[in-house]
């Protein structure tokens, strides 16, 4: 008899991973992929890379079964491992590409009874991800605006541009992180 996914909840079905029930991480599986593989392409920009963070997501949760005791909220401890692959997946990618940029702080390992709540170092890491993500002139209009606090007319003046062009950038540039937002609400 197939079970329903929306008949346990997800206590009952960490409780049951723990103690080696594959099935019950199937059902999780069904419950939480999709929002996990949003998330992984929204930052990746790759389908594949995304089905493989959800992959190494729930492979992970499965090694680590013997700790998923005490997890007050499994979409925080999710959303928690979702971020993790991302990053490593970008620190991969900086190696591969050669080039030096300072290393991102490295966040110790969170307890598995971590707060639901998004922390603000998380969210500022996954920004930085976002405007390092953007078209090379929108991100610089864009720290230029938000990190330097320079006016559109100074952008402009700077980058021998016009101010409806550093405009265009400014709201395509906050588009994308209010998209970003969107999708971390599924995790919150």
């Amino acid at each position: 008899m197939q079970e329903n996914p929306k008949e346990s909840s997800d206590v009952q079905l960490l409780e049951r991973v723990h103690k080696g029930d594959s099935g019950a991480l199937g059902l999780l599986y069904i419950r939480y992929s999709a929002r996990v593989y949003d998330l992984a392409l929204h930052f990746s920009g790759n389908e594949k890379e995304a089905e493989d963070i959800t992959q190494n997501v729930f492979s992970r949760l499965w090694e680590r079964r013997e700790l998923l005791t005490n997890i007050c909220s499994l979409k925080a401890y999710l959303f928690r491992m979702t971020r993790n692959e991302i990053l490593t997946l970008f620190r991969h990618r900086k190696v591969e590409r050669g080039y030096a940029r300072q290393q991102m702080e490295k966040e110790p390992q969170h307890a598995p009874d971590s707060s639901m709540k998004v922390t603000t170092t998380e969210l500022v890491e996954m920004i930085d991800i976002a405007i390092e993500r953007m078209p090379e002139l929108r991100k610089r209009i864009f720290m230029m605006s938000r990190y330097d606090e320079m006016t559109y007319a100074e952008i402009a003046r700077h980058l021998d541009i016009s101010p409806r062009t550093v405009q265009y950038h400014i709201g395509k540039a906050l588009n994308e992180l209010r998209k970003l937002m969107d999708v971390m609400v599924l995790f919150v």
